[in-house]
């Protein structure tokens, strides 16, 4: 007869491999918002760098 034990926030059940799994898929997510926000900035540059060209070729 098998007994299973429940985790719960009192007490855990601390399953090392998916601990790591959590956290690796943590720093994934913070790459992907880095990423994200580098290439936002790079978009918004590139819009306003069109925007300065196109205002001094109508003057």
């Amino acid at each position: 007869m098998s007994s299973t034990i429940s985790s719960s926030s009192a007490n855990p059940d601390l399953d090392w491999s998916q601990l790591k799994e959590t956290v690796v898929m943590l720093n994934l997510a913070i790459a992907q918002i880095k990423q994200s926000m580098h290439e936002g900035t790079s978009s918004v540059d590139t819009l306003a760098h069109s925007f300065t060209s196109l205002a001094t070729n109508l003057t």
